[in-house]
Protein backbone atom coordinates (compact mmCIF):
# COMPACT_ATOMS: atom_id res chain seq x y z
CA UNK A 1 0.00 0.00 0.00
CA UNK A 2 2.73 2.62 0.25
CA UNK A 3 3.73 2.11 -2.84
CA UNK A 4 0.69 2.95 -4.44
CA UNK A 5 0.19 6.05 -2.41
CA UNK A 6 3.86 7.02 -3.81
CA UNK A 7 2.67 6.46 -7.32
CA UNK A 8 -0.51 8.65 -6.71
CA UNK A 9 1.79 11.45 -5.11
CA UNK A 10 4.26 11.21 -7.81
CA UNK A 11 1.07 11.38 -10.81
CA UNK A 12 -0.54 13.99 -9.31
CA UNK A 13 2.76 16.33 -8.38
CA UNK A 14 2.84 15.66 -12.37
CA UNK A 15 -0.34 16.90 -13.39
CA UNK A 16 0.04 20.19 -11.50
CA UNK A 17 3.90 20.88 -13.44
CA UNK A 18 1.98 19.80 -16.62
CA UNK A 19 -0.96 22.92 -15.55
CA UNK A 20 1.31 25.81 -16.47
CA UNK A 21 -0.91 28.82 -16.79
CA UNK A 22 -0.18 31.12 -19.24
CA UNK A 23 -1.43 32.71 -22.34
CA UNK A 24 -1.07 31.48 -25.75
CA UNK A 25 0.02 33.73 -29.19
CA UNK A 26 -3.73 33.86 -30.24
CA UNK A 27 -4.78 35.32 -27.15
CA UNK A 28 -2.49 37.83 -26.98
CA UNK A 29 -3.40 38.75 -30.82
CA UNK A 30 -7.10 38.72 -29.96
CA UNK A 31 -6.60 41.15 -26.88
CA UNK A 32 -4.38 43.35 -28.80
CA UNK A 33 -7.09 43.77 -31.93
CA UNK A 34 -9.59 44.39 -29.69
CA UNK A 35 -7.73 47.48 -27.80
CA UNK A 36 -6.77 48.77 -30.74
CA UNK A 37 -10.26 48.78 -31.87
CA UNK A 38 -11.86 50.40 -28.96
CA UNK A 39 -8.77 53.15 -29.10
CA UNK A 40 -9.05 53.93 -33.03
CA UNK A 41 -13.17 54.41 -31.99
CA UNK A 42 -12.53 56.69 -28.86
CA UNK A 43 -10.31 58.51 -31.11
CA UNK A 44 -12.81 59.28 -33.54
CA UNK A 45 -15.03 60.31 -31.33
CA UNK A 46 -12.96 62.87 -29.76
CA UNK A 47 -11.88 63.99 -33.08
CA UNK A 48 -15.05 64.40 -34.70
CA UNK A 49 -16.41 66.56 -31.14
CA UNK A 50 -13.11 68.17 -31.63
CA UNK A 51 -14.43 69.29 -35.03
CA UNK A 52 -17.77 69.98 -34.35
CA UNK A 53 -16.67 72.21 -31.63
CA UNK A 54 -14.80 74.28 -33.71
CA UNK A 55 -16.80 74.41 -36.35
CA UNK A 56 -19.30 75.84 -33.65
CA UNK A 57 -16.87 78.19 -32.22
CA UNK A 58 -16.04 79.98 -35.91
CA UNK A 59 -20.22 80.31 -36.70
CA UNK A 60 -20.47 82.34 -32.93
CA UNK A 61 -17.44 84.35 -34.11
CA UNK A 62 -19.14 85.14 -37.61
CA UNK A 63 -22.53 85.32 -35.97
CA UNK A 64 -20.69 88.17 -33.46
CA UNK A 65 -18.54 89.65 -35.90
CA UNK A 66 -22.01 90.19 -38.08
CA UNK A 67 -23.69 91.69 -35.29
CA UNK A 68 -21.46 94.28 -34.30
CA UNK A 69 -20.81 95.28 -38.05
CA UNK A 70 -24.41 96.05 -38.50
CA UNK A 71 -24.46 98.06 -34.96
CA UNK A 72 -21.58 99.89 -36.17
CA UNK A 73 -23.14 100.80 -39.53
CA UNK A 74 -26.46 101.29 -38.24
CA UNK A 75 -25.19 103.76 -35.63
CA UNK A 76 -23.45 105.61 -38.51
CA UNK A 77 -27.05 105.94 -40.81
CA UNK A 78 -28.98 107.10 -37.45
CA UNK A 79 -26.10 110.19 -37.31
CA UNK A 80 -27.38 111.24 -40.97
CA UNK A 81 -30.48 113.43 -41.17
CA UNK A 82 -34.05 112.04 -42.60
CA UNK A 83 -33.54 114.47 -45.22
CA UNK A 84 -30.01 113.23 -46.10
CA UNK A 85 -29.85 112.14 -50.34
CA UNK A 86 -29.18 108.53 -50.21
CA UNK A 87 -25.86 107.27 -53.18
CA UNK A 88 -25.77 103.68 -53.18
CA UNK A 89 -23.08 101.77 -56.00
CA UNK A 90 -20.77 99.72 -56.51
CA UNK A 91 -21.62 96.20 -56.61
CA UNK A 92 -19.13 94.68 -58.91
CA UNK A 93 -17.19 92.53 -55.96
CA UNK A 94 -20.09 92.10 -54.13
CA UNK A 95 -19.88 94.75 -52.02
CA UNK A 96 -21.62 98.19 -52.31
CA UNK A 97 -20.94 101.33 -51.14
CA UNK A 98 -23.35 104.05 -49.45
CA UNK A 99 -23.19 107.66 -49.31
CA UNK A 100 -25.56 109.70 -47.35
CA UNK A 101 -25.07 113.66 -47.60
CA UNK A 102 -26.97 116.18 -46.02
CA UNK A 103 -28.61 118.77 -47.10
CA UNK A 104 -26.14 121.40 -47.78
CA UNK A 105 -23.86 118.52 -49.63
CA UNK A 106 -21.63 117.59 -47.02
CA UNK A 107 -20.98 114.29 -46.63
CA UNK A 108 -22.42 112.49 -43.34
CA UNK A 109 -21.17 108.79 -43.94
CA UNK A 110 -19.48 106.78 -46.40
CA UNK A 111 -19.90 102.71 -45.88
CA UNK A 112 -18.06 100.25 -47.67
CA UNK A 113 -16.33 96.52 -47.34
CA UNK A 114 -13.19 95.13 -48.30
CA UNK A 115 -12.57 91.69 -47.12
CA UNK A 116 -11.13 92.37 -44.35
CA UNK A 117 -13.57 94.51 -43.37
CA UNK A 118 -15.27 97.82 -43.25
CA UNK A 119 -14.35 101.56 -44.44
CA UNK A 120 -15.77 104.26 -43.06
CA UNK A 121 -15.31 107.54 -44.18
CA UNK A 122 -16.05 110.92 -41.98
CA UNK A 123 -17.23 114.20 -42.97
CA UNK A 124 -14.18 115.37 -42.43
CA UNK A 125 -12.88 112.71 -45.11
CA UNK A 126 -10.69 110.82 -42.44
CA UNK A 127 -11.37 106.79 -43.55
CA UNK A 128 -10.96 104.65 -40.62
CA UNK A 129 -11.11 100.94 -41.52
CA UNK A 130 -12.36 98.67 -39.55
CA UNK A 131 -10.84 95.60 -39.15
CA UNK A 132 -13.07 92.43 -38.09
CA UNK A 133 -9.78 90.55 -36.80
CA UNK A 134 -9.32 94.03 -34.37
CA UNK A 135 -12.78 93.04 -32.79
CA UNK A 136 -12.54 89.34 -32.43
CA UNK A 137 -9.99 86.83 -33.20
CA UNK A 138 -11.34 85.18 -35.99
CA UNK A 139 -10.78 84.68 -39.85
CA UNK A 140 -13.28 86.35 -41.04
CA UNK A 141 -13.87 87.65 -44.53
CA UNK A 142 -16.87 89.90 -46.25
CA UNK A 143 -18.68 88.04 -49.00
CA UNK A 144 -20.65 90.67 -49.28
CA UNK A 145 -22.26 94.29 -48.11
CA UNK A 146 -25.29 95.39 -49.64
CA UNK A 147 -28.22 98.51 -49.33
CA UNK A 148 -31.62 98.88 -50.44
CA UNK A 149 -33.58 102.01 -49.61
CA UNK A 150 -36.96 101.94 -48.71
CA UNK A 151 -39.24 104.86 -48.70
CA UNK A 152 -43.02 104.97 -47.51
CA UNK A 153 -45.49 107.01 -45.76
CA UNK A 154 -43.67 105.72 -42.47
CA UNK A 155 -40.35 107.05 -43.67
CA UNK A 156 -37.45 106.22 -45.11
CA UNK A 157 -35.14 103.43 -44.36
CA UNK A 158 -32.53 101.74 -45.37
CA UNK A 159 -31.83 97.75 -45.13
CA UNK A 160 -28.47 96.86 -44.40
CA UNK A 161 -27.39 93.28 -45.95
CA UNK A 162 -24.14 91.84 -44.63
CA UNK A 163 -22.73 88.44 -46.18
CA UNK A 164 -19.48 86.86 -44.00
CA UNK A 165 -17.93 84.36 -43.80
CA UNK A 166 -15.30 82.24 -41.88
CA UNK A 167 -12.38 80.75 -43.54
CA UNK A 168 -11.03 78.66 -41.02
CA UNK A 169 -14.34 76.48 -40.52
CA UNK A 170 -16.00 77.34 -43.83
CA UNK A 171 -18.77 78.66 -42.22
CA UNK A 172 -20.96 81.31 -44.31
CA UNK A 173 -23.30 83.76 -42.65
CA UNK A 174 -25.92 86.46 -43.99
CA UNK A 175 -27.61 88.77 -41.87
CA UNK A 176 -29.58 92.15 -42.87
CA UNK A 177 -31.21 94.93 -40.38
CA UNK A 178 -33.43 98.20 -41.25
CA UNK A 179 -32.26 101.29 -39.98
CA UNK A 180 -34.60 104.37 -39.85
CA UNK A 181 -32.83 107.16 -41.83
CA UNK A 182 -32.15 109.53 -38.70
CA UNK A 183 -34.19 107.60 -36.18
Amino acid sequence: MEQRKRIRLCTGWKKRTDNKKGYTLTEVMVTMALTLIVTGAALFFLERGLFLYRRIQGAGDVIAVSDMALSRIAGQIKQAGPDSAVEIGGGEDGCQYLVLSGPDGSVSIQVSADEDGLIFTEPSGTEEEWLFASQVPAACRVEGLSFFLYEDEEGRRLQVCLSLHHENTGFSFSSSRFVELGG
